[in-house]
């Protein structure tokens, strides 16, 4: 048996300087992953993983992002956001303005029915020095319907059908060589009903030969005779006599003081499409 001298053995677990920076490194190594390994069990404990940092905030403002081309939608909008369910057509008001243009309500008319995207007919007598306001109706996409020359109702009506005749071609020349534009929708002043068959008939016939269908209308807002009406009666005059027509012509008024049918244009209009109509000319009446 070989005996091992106890100098011998003391060479054999002698540490060099390079043998103890070994040691140091793997010591340290498995430090910092028993350090990672504890953390990591953690975290699987808890159920949580570290959220990453969201790229879609700034500051307090959020804007959507996009992960593998979806957008994120905006988690932040109100809840009551969402759009009500829409109320189902069931008709056409046609909007009707007689006896204007005039400056002071006509384009106040005009800018109502532009923020609705609503289309309406002007039966207009023809005026000088609004010729702006003929060409904004036309440029907007409103029609212009005929409503004789002079309005004048003894000269129109108590006089020869002759007289009725010249005073509508008056009318439509007017804005044929002004304007380029060609009316093929009348209204009677004062309505045809207001007359008998006798003197009606044959102005009807004039009209027909003439290229015209004339228009009545089935409500009568009240803001020609009440010059003093509130907003709110006019408005009533409209909404509680639609009687659930599938069709329905209103009559208005744009000219000079008429300052209650313009407080009362958008409540009529928000009206209407809340017992589900939406709005035409009145060339497209079936």
């Amino acid at each position: 048996m070989k005996i091992t001298s106890k100098n011998s053995y003391y060479n054999l677990v002698k540490v060099t300087p390079s043998k103890r920076f070994g040691i140091v490194l793997i010591a340290a190594f498995l430090l910092v992953t028993g350090v990672f390994i504890t953390l990591y069990a953690g975290s699987i404990t808890s159920g949580e993983t570290p959220a990453p940092e969201d790229p879609g905030s700034i500051g307090s403002a959020s804007i959507p992002v996009e992960y593998d081309g979806i957008t994120e939608p905006d988690t932040d909008l109100p809840a009551d956001s969402a759009n009500e369910p829409a109320i189902p057509i069931t008709g056409t008001a046609y909007l009707t303005f007689d006896d204007g243009p005039s400056r002071t309500i006509t384009p106040d008319v005009l800018d109502i029915l532009a923020e609705e995207g609503i289309k309406a007919t002007f039966f207009i007598l023809p005026r000088e020095d609004v010729d702006d306001i003929f060409k904004r109706i036309i440029d907007e996409g409103h029609e212009i319907g005929n409503h004789t020359y002079s309005h004048d109702y003894t000269a129109l009506f108590k006089g020869s059908a002759g007289v009725f005749k010249e005073d509508v071609i008056k009318a439509g020349k007017f804005m044929s060589d002004r304007f380029g534009y060609t009316t093929s929708s009348f209204r009677f002043p004062g309505g045809s009903m207001t007359w008998t068959r006798d003197i009606r008939n044959p102005r009807i016939t004039i009209l027909k030969d003439l290229g015209y269908t004339y228009y009545d209308w089935d409500i009568d807002s009240g803001d020609a005779l009440q010059t003093d009406a509130e907003a709110d009666v006019i408005t009533a005059n409209v909404l509680d006599n639609t009687n659930g027509k599938k069709h329905v012509i209103i009559l208005m008024h744009d000219y000079f003081s008429r300052t209650a049918t313009l407080d009362a244009l958008p409540m009529i209009i928000k009206g209407l499409r809340e017992q589900g109509y939406d709005f035409d000319i009145i060339r497209n009446y079936p």
